[in-house]
């Protein structure tokens, strides 16, 4: 049986139980249908989880094609046959490519120099590398379009060669960071942006001195309004957390890893635990997720305080629209993609078990910057952004591929690919507009995201002491 019938089998009844009921018949989408067939992971009777995606997915057309992967992979899986067919075009994926996936962070050990990469792997998977580059492709569209930058179609072609020869031209290169910085305006715009930010800011913005020492603040502020809600955490899953922690950074981990000689130093280092609601998400918006307060042994200032953050990682979207069959050990897979698709391997990256579901660890750093939609207003921003995400994908998807002759095919067959390229985006951007256009009339959709805006505005509201 396929990953989609089995789906299906399984979410046949969740459509009426994700909104409450059964709508008209008129008000109906498909696009909704699809979305809560492709989201088993996600349940339906509470707000932060099916609810809030909704809510994510209906700020835009942008919003939408960035919380929506499973959707792209569905379109993928009917119209990009001969891609997928072709052995000899399978490298390692980021899964989820767009502008706002790159970005600035510090590595090895969040004390080295400032890195800008390919960042949020969690789609990560083994697949043609057509898929990632149109994937590209499609976000600068919905980039453009969001604002209301008009690109003729001859453009978009001339797009999709800056996309593919920059990708051919980084796949054997081993570029550096150095040379990112140099090349692309808005890597050093960014570079220079994340080297001014101060730690100290950044962990008052999401944390606070209490009685009982450094704690985290219930509702997080940014711009003054209300940006993440960090909850408490169940005794058993707090235990369970310190283990996991315990399993790959305390002493028995390897000497690249180990960051706590004891079990008492890193129960020293731990100040706090919360259940991370991030309301501006798209793509995780519903997964389970925890952050967690430490101070690293040794240091008593917000210089030596660390943030990590616990994602689950769930059935990957291609997986769920059925072009590969689930994987195990899947935390683990997506922690070593980034080793290799980075280009940058870090000491605080890993994949653990916690109560039966696979999370993925990383750090959640004061020094991570990335491309927005105000840097994609004219034609010479989205230009540059193609070449970059080119740059990017070819360093990341060359280091997968150990074989020369291998690397070669990749490079030729991305030779042949922007005319293919630009129909496919065109496309595939029509069809995605068309299912959320569909999707903003389905009365089932417009009920949870206002479930999910009373459940924002309520959780948001000081509470009474």
């Amino acid at each position: 049986m396929t990953p989609i019938a089995v789906l299906t089998i399984l979410c046949a009844a969740l459509p009426q139980a994700a909104a409450g009921g059964p709508p008209d018949a008129a008000a109906s989408s498909r696009a909704y249908d699809v979305l809560v067939q492709l989201n088993p992971h996600l349940r339906s009777d509470g707000p932060a989880e099916f609810r809030l995606k909704m809510h994510s997915l209906h700020r835009g057309p942008n919003d939408f094609f960035r919380g929506s992967a499973e959707l792209y992979y569905d379109w993928c899986r009917r119209h990009c046959t001969d891609w997928l067919s072709d052995r000899r075009s399978v490298v390692l994926l980021h899964g989820d490519v767009h502008p706002g996936n790159t970005g600035t962070f510090r590595a090895p050990d969040e004390r080295g120099d400032l890195c800008y990469s390919l960042v949020d792997l969690d789609e990560t998977f083994r697949g043609p590398f057509q898929l990632d580059l149109l994937r590209a492709m499609l976000s600068l569209r919905f980039a453009a379009a969001e604002n209301d930058l008009s690109i003729s179609e001859g453009n978009w072609d001339r797009l999709g060669g800056h996309l593919c020869r920059s990708y051919a031209g980084a796949i054997d290169a081993g570029i550096p960071d150095s040379t990112l910085r140099q090349s692309f305006e808005i890597v050093r715009v960014l570079m220079d942006e994340a080297a001014k930010e101060k730690a100290e800011d950044y962990f008052d913005r999401f944390t606070q001195t209490t009685e009982a020492g450094r704690r985290f603040r219930r509702v997080v502020q940014k711009r003054k309004s209300a940006s993440d809600f960090l909850d408490p955490i169940e005794s058993e899953t707090r235990k369970n957390l310190s283990t996991a922690l315990l399993d790959v950074f305390g002493p028995a981990a390897d000497a690249a890893h180990s960051h706590f000689p004891t079990r008492k130093s890193l129960e020293t280092a731990i100040l706090d635990m919360a259940r991370w609601t991030r309301i501006g998400s798209s793509g995780s918006q519903g997964v389970a997720k925890y952050l967690v307060l430490l101070r690293l042994p040794g240091g008593d200032g917000n210089g030596d305080l660390r943030m990590l953050q616990f994602k689950e990682q769930p059935v990957p979207a291609a997986a769920r629209a059925g072009l590969l069959e689930p994987q195990d050990n899947r935390a683990a897979l997506v922690a070593a993609a980034h080793g290799t698709l980075q280009c940058h391997p870090s000491k605080w990256i890993a994949g653990v078990n916690v109560d039966g579901r696979q999370f993925l660890i990383t750090p959640k750093s004061p020094w991570a910057e990335e491309p927005s939609l105000k840097d994609l207003r004219k034609l010479r921003d989205i230009e540059e952004m193609a070449s970059l995400l080119g740059t990017l994908l070819g360093r990341g998807h060359g280091a997968s591929i150990k074989n020369a002759d291998a690397r070669t095919a990749v490079k030729a067959a991305a030779g042949e690919l922007p005319t293919s390229l630009a129909q496919r985006g065109a496309e595939a951007f029509d069809d995605l507009n068309e299912l959320y256009d569909e999707l903003k009339r389905d009365e089932r959709f417009l009920k949870a995201v206002q479930e999910a805006a009373t459940f924002v505005e309520t959780r948001s509201a000081p509470r009474r002491s």
